[in-house]
């Protein structure tokens, strides 16, 4: 399994809109090899978003960013 550990830094303005991007991700639960994503607000860094996403394996998730 491919763990992929994500923070980034979000503007507090723009919060709402970077929330429903990421569950745009809810539709690749079809694409092979991905297994899902979760997610939230760092309580002590309020304006940054960690994600954590799980793929099956390397080859898959390579294939993806292709």
């Amino acid at each position: 399994m491919l763990l992929k550990w994500i923070r980034c830094e979000v503007e507090e303005e723009k919060k709402a809109l970077f929330s429903a991007a990421q569950e745009k991700w809810r539709d690749l639960k079809g694409c092979p090899g991905f297994l899902g994503q979760i997610g939230g607000w760092n309580i002590a860094k309020p304006q940054e978003a960690c994600i954590l996403a799980f793929w099956e394996n390397l080859d898959f998730y390579q294939s993806f960013i292709e």
